[in-house]
């Protein structure tokens, strides 16, 4: 006589077997979330150093115009917005660490996404806060400009910057 359930898998072993595979595709799970995230996090940061180093470029070929050198060192905060000097709020310093990243401290000009033509390649959703803050030097020999992007980064994950400094000497 042949007794039942000799030969076949007793519930534990099932239970023992579902566990180690979930455990497994929940690893598999974490770590391609923390791959998308990385890459997310990858292609926002580039995208802001893009920005900040079109600003630099932008500011640079006005520079060359004697007219916008006076335009531009009447301002301590502003952004380039292609040929355009967009002014940014004397009222509202955006180089606060801790500033709200809103249109109230950044006009239209100076909050960019990749929805606009000339910056792609980023999640469209979400905007860049753009500002260029002129620094004269005491000693009168040399300008500082320092171009900072700031972003909210895609899923409320905190908030981003890149900064770029760009130094123009008198001769």
């Amino acid at each position: 006589m042949k007794r039942l359930g000799s030969t076949g898998d007793t519930i534990i072993e099932v239970l023992i077997s579902i566990a180690v595979v979930s455990m497994i595709i929940g690893g598999a799970f974490t770590s391609a979330n923390r791959s998308l995230n990385a890459t997310q996090a990858a292609k926002e940061r580039d995208q802001g150093i893009r920005l900040a180093e079109t600003q630099i470029e932008q500011l640079r070929a006005a520079l060359k115009n004697a007219a916008d050198i006076t335009a531009i060192a009447g301002f301590s905060h502003f952004c380039m917005n292609a040929t355009t000097l967009v002014v940014i709020s004397a009222a509202v310093d955006p180089e606060i660490n801790n500033d709200p990243l809103n249109a109230s401290v950044y006009p239209a000009g100076c909050t960019l996404n990749s929805g606009n033509t000339t910056y792609t390649g980023a999640d469209p959703s979400i905007p860049y806060y753009v500002s260029v803050y002129h620094d004269t030097n005491p000693a009168g020999d040399q300008d500082l400009y320092t171009a900072r992007v700031r972003w909210d980064r895609a899923g409320g994950n905190g908030r981003e910057q890149v900064v770029v400094r760009y130094r123009v000497y008198s001769l």
